[in-house]
């Protein structure tokens, strides 16, 4: 989900039209899937939520690893066209190092403006 349609429609819509259209583009169309967490109200695949998933069930824990690598790179490489947030430190986390970028350099087109600790952190 874009930044643009988290700050739009909520997060937790978001993730559901992402997970969506994530599906949608798989090669072969799944039956049923398996989710970390709570149950998704606005996905529209069938699916089972497990709490604590990726301590329990193998593949939420392998799809948890990737996205974690993912992102991490996509703060990596965001990093280099905005450095003085610390992204390839602190992969986009709010650290002190972060917050203080945040106050000093204002935001970058990848920041929500409905994130809490930005709520806490800028005046809007």
């Amino acid at each position: 989900a874009s930044v643009r349609e988290i700050d739009r429609i909520n997060i937790l819509r978001a993730t559901a039209r992402a997970m969506d259209r994530a599906l949608a583009r798989l090669p072969e169309s799944p039956e049923h899937v398996v989710v970390d967490g709570l149950p998704v109200r606005d996905l529209s695949w069938p699916h089972d939520a497990v709490v604590e998933g990726d301590a329990h069930v193998h593949s939420i824990a392998c799809a948890s690893i990737v996205a974690k690598v993912c992102r991490d790179r996509l703060m990596c490489r965001l990093h280099g066209r905005y450095p003085d947030y610390g992204w390839a430190r602190n992969m986009g986390y709010g650290t002190r190092e972060h917050r203080a970028a945040l106050r000093d350099k204002g935001l970058t087109p990848h920041h929500r403006t409905s994130f809490g600790l930005l709520q806490l952190e800028l005046p809007f």
